[in-house]
Order: C-alpha cells, then structure tokens, then sequence
C-alpha cells in the first residue's frame, strides 16, 4: 500500500466518525424522505385501534372458555353449537341467518 491510499483511508475514518459525532443522521435533510421508526400520529392511531380489537377478541375469548367450563348457554345456544357452527363450512347467507335469529 501506498502512503497516498492509508492517508485516503484515514480520512475517510476520520470523517466517518466525525458524522457520528453530529449527532443523528436521520435527521439531516439528506434522510427527510425516509422515516425515523418515531411514528407519525396516524400510524399511533392504527396501533390502538389495533389494540382495541385485540382486546375485543381476547374478551370473546375469555367470554367463550368460561361459558364452556360453567356450561352456559348464550339464548338458546351452548359452546358446543356456536363451535360447530364456526367448525362447518357455511355459506353467507346461512351465517346471516343464524345471527338475525340470534338477535330476535
């Protein structure tokens, strides 16, 4: 190696430390397009939303184990039957059927 090519290296080094000593990268107008992993208020939105459903299906969840353990019927329809109806393979219509005689 010459002592042209080291010297160029240790420039380069040099100046690729002195870029981390700046501070964030991110945040220069070079990266403005890209984002930064902060989040903007829409995508925080998204995840509560997400959130909140989730939570809704545990409840169901937790709502449907303990049914079946204690035996509970929901109107006229046990675990066994509601678990039988989402086992078979129905079409849409029937499902709509099956709901509006639940709600009478």
């Amino acid at each position: 190696m010459t002592s042209n090519t080291v010297e160029e290296r240790k420039r380069d080094i040099d100046k690729i430390k002195a870029s981390f000593s700046q501070g964030n990268p991110a945040r220069s107008d070079r990266f403005q397009d890209f984002p930064t992993g902060e989040g903007t208020k829409a995508q925080g939105e998204g995840r509560s939303f997400f959130k909140l459903k989730l939570l809704l299906a545990i409840a169901i969840f937790a709502v449907f184990v303990f049914m079946d353990q204690n035996q509970l019927k929901l109107g006229k329809y046990s675990t066994r039957e509601v678990f039988s109806v989402i086992r078979d393979t129905v079409s849409v219509e029937q499902v709509m059927d099956r709901v509006e005689e639940m709600v009478k």
